[in-house]
């Protein structure tokens, strides 16, 4: 059970030069929350006579707040080939596994910040896509589907077969906005027509935006679509009452003059 340290090792875990050594020492360093599972792989190299590696927690005599420690040995038989020592190295690693905890809080936190703006997406009847122009890829979002009345296992989005659903008296105008829009990168928005594979009539808002490359070249443009096919026959009904509100204003004060 003894165990036979250099001054590193020691100064790292807080042990004195002169301080007789053994593995129990060590393990009482260690957090406790992570004894377990370095036994056990120190167990199973001296069962089969291999090799362990362990990440764990010590308090770090250094510093004194915990630090990670990277562990690695293997386990060494005597003459008669029963288990006589293990041999190995441990060093700090503490700042790598501060990183991996930071990029697991940043994964954790886009994947919320993912699903929420899914949920509203969906809740708005809403999806977004992103055009490369310099490769004229094109990708949409899940919800971006069901706006376009097309199926995500069937339709393949393209320049092309986005140009195809688009209501041939509104593609015209529609590309030509598209491409003034790519020179100054502004915010660009857009209302048209598409005519579902069902051959429906809905009306469609565009918005979105130009992203350009450090000559000022244009990139990508990312945007939102959304459905406002119900908006705009509200806007036309109404329309429709106030001209013939109007008309009916007009046919009265007509009438008041005549007689």
């Amino acid at each position: 059970n003894e165990v036979e340290a250099d001054a590193t090792n020691r100064a790292l875990w807080g042990f004195p030069l002169d301080w007789p050594l053994t593995a129990d020492d060590y393990f009482a360093h260690i957090y406790p929350d992570d004894v377990a599972d370095v036994r056990a792989r120190i167990e199973a190299a001296i069962e089969a006579r291999g090799e362990y590696h362990a990440e764990y927690r010590i308090v770090c005599a250094t510093r004194g707040n915990v630090c990670w420690l990277a562990a690695h040995g293997r386990a060494e038989a005597g003459e008669d080939g029963r288990p006589a020592r293990i041999v190995g190295v441990n060093f700090e690693v503490t700042e790598r596994k501060q990183a991996e905890r930071a990029l697991a809080e940043a994964v954790s936190l886009l994947a919320r910040e993912r699903e929420r703006l899914a949920i509203a997406l969906r809740t708005g009847g809403m999806g977004v896509y992103e055009w490369r122009v310099d490769d004229n890829s094109v990708w949409w979002s899940p919800d971006a589907y069901p706006v376009f009345g097309v199926d995500p296992a069937t339709f393949v989005p393209s320049t092309e077969s986005f140009d195809a659903l688009v209501h041939p008296d509104d593609r015209a105008e529609l590309w030509r906005r598209t491409e003034a829009a790519l020179a100054p990168g502004e915010t660009f928005s857009h209302t048209y027509r598409i005519v579902r594979p069902d051959g429906t009539i809905r009306w469609i808002f565009n918005q979105s935006n130009t992203e350009h490359d450090a000559e000022g070249r244009p990139v990508r443009i990312t945007g939102v679509v959304t459905d406002v096919t119900d908006e705009r026959e509200r806007e036309g009904h109404t329309m429709q009452l106030q001209a013939l509100t109007a008309m009916l204003g007009a046919a009265g004060t007509s009438a008041e003059v005549a007689d």
